[in-house]
């Protein structure tokens, strides 16, 4: 399974610009912290939805994994808390402005991928939206498959991760060509 990597987090965080010149050190220092926090909550997500796993032994990594993830997600959130009061509101709301573009313009990055999701008798759209990850997404449930659109994101991707998830769910999932 391809794993986020926390390089490609941070890629985000780069050219980031504070208002006043000597609050940079701090902007750039808080944009990293915030995405280090986001890093670490989709680590933990991924370790979690890999916990129930039937083999004890990968059950306990996925759990060490769960814990290292919630620690370190605790500790840059309260680094970024820390940063943050050293800074005015004006360059707080500048460098989340700022982060959110970086965000969403690494997103839109990839073309739209559609899967095709093989429907048992007792799958529904619901049931399979639960197994993904928030760049994924069903559009449509039919009496023979569950169509799921979106955009591969950093690891999160259709042939990385969501058809190994739907996988272990029991579900055959192929991506339909453009």
């Amino acid at each position: 399974m391809n794993a986020p990597q926390l390089s490609d987090y941070l890629k985000a965080a780069d050219g980031i610009i504070a208002i006043n010149p000597k609050h940079q050190r701090l902007v750039t220092k808080l944009a990293q912290a915030h995405r280090r926090v986001d890093f670490h909550v989709d680590m933990e997500s991924l370790a979690a939805d890999q916990a129930g796993i039937d083999n004890p032994k990968l059950a306990k990594i996925y759990l060490k994994a769960r814990q290292k993830h919630l620690r370190e997600e605790e500790k840059w959130f309260d680094k970024a808390q820390d940063i943050q009061e050293e800074l005015p509101q004006r360059e707080i709301a500048n460098t989340v402005k700022q982060l959110l573009a970086n965000v969403n313009s690494q997103e839109t990055e990839t073309e739209e991928v559609t899967l095709r999701v093989a429907n048992r008798n007792d799958q529904t759209g619901y049931d399979v939206a639960t197994l993904l990850p928030s760049n994924y997404r069903v559009v449509s449930v039919n009496d023979d498959s569950v169509i799921i659109k979106g955009r591969d994101h950093l690891g999160w991707t259709a042939e990385g991760y969501v058809i190994p998830r739907l996988g272990s769910a029991m579900l055959r999932a192929t991506v339909e060509a453009s």
